[in-house]
């Protein structure tokens, strides 16, 4: 009885997942995606009222210090600042990243792309560091990291000054 070879079929990579359209905020998008992000919003930032919390989103919208981002069911801030008063150059802090819903793997995965578009921001700017999980967020570290790389952890001290 001949054997005959079972010939090796060719690996199917898995598909390419397309990146979500992440885009800039301009002021009407403020209107159509506020009302599921701004209760959330003004619960991260209770010292701000409603007017005061719209009025910030209004004036960062086109300020080239801040990269406001929206997707169909995710929002994404990050800021430029100055690493150091006298230091000349810049590091970028996330301040959000939410989902509509949590708990919907799906918009968690595609908010995982604005890490994406907060690198290449920091890229195109020279902007060396970019701080991830310091403010809120609803990706995962593992998402991150798949999306942007290495995240690594540094210690701050600091003291509690009370009046």
């Amino acid at each position: 009885m001949a054997m005959t070879a079972e010939v090796p079929r060719p690996s199917v990579p898995p598909p390419v997942r397309e990146e979500p359209d992440s885009r800039r905020f301009q002021i009407p998008d403020l209107d159509r995606h506020a009302q599921w992000f701004m209760p959330r919003f003004r619960k991260a930032y209770p010292h701000l009222n409603e007017r005061q919390a719209i009025s910030f989103l209004r004036a960062i919208v086109y300020s080239n210090e801040f990269l406001f981002l929206f997707q169909e069911d995710g929002v994404a801030l990050a800021q430029a600042m100055g690493a150091a008063a006298l230091d000349a150059s810049a590091v970028i802090w996330e301040r959000f990243v939410w989902v509509k819903d949590p708990n919907d793997k799906e918009q968690v995965e595609n908010a995982s792309y604005f890490y994406k578009e907060f690198a290449r921001w920091g890229q195109r700017q020279n902007i060396p560091i970019l701080h991830v999980e310091e403010g809120m967020t609803d990706v995962p570290r593992a998402l991150i990291r798949e999306r942007i790389g290495v995240v690594h952890t540094t210690e701050q001290r600091y003291v509690e000054l009370k009046g």
